[in-house]
């Protein structure tokens, strides 16, 4: 049976050299599981918002018609006075 010597040797990088290296690698760690998070974030939200999200853009596209029947009144090439603060006014009514 043969056996192997394995001689440990000193590091050739410096200790700043190294710290640094494996800082690098940490921030890089780092970044993967921020990324890694945010997906699962999205993922989770986007199958609890799924069934609702049609009624959501619907409830705003009503709003919106509302708002813009109500607030602009004689519609052409600029809001007048009453029109540019009308969904402002509109929207602190409904608090």
């Amino acid at each position: 049976m043969t056996r192997t010597l394995i001689f440990l040797t000193a590091p050739t990088a410096s200790l700043p050299e190294m710290t640094a290296k494996k800082e690098a690698v940490m921030n890089g760690v780092r970044s993967e599981i921020a990324l890694a998070s945010a997906q699962e974030l999205i993922n989770v939200w986007s199958l609890l918002l799924s069934p609702v999200l049609p009624l959501i853009v619907a409830f705003v596209q009503k709003t919106n018609e509302k708002c813009f029947a109500k607030c602009v009144t004689k519609p052409g090439t600029a809001l007048s006075g009453s029109e540019e603060v009308g969904p402002s006014t509109e929207f602190a009514g409904r608090r």
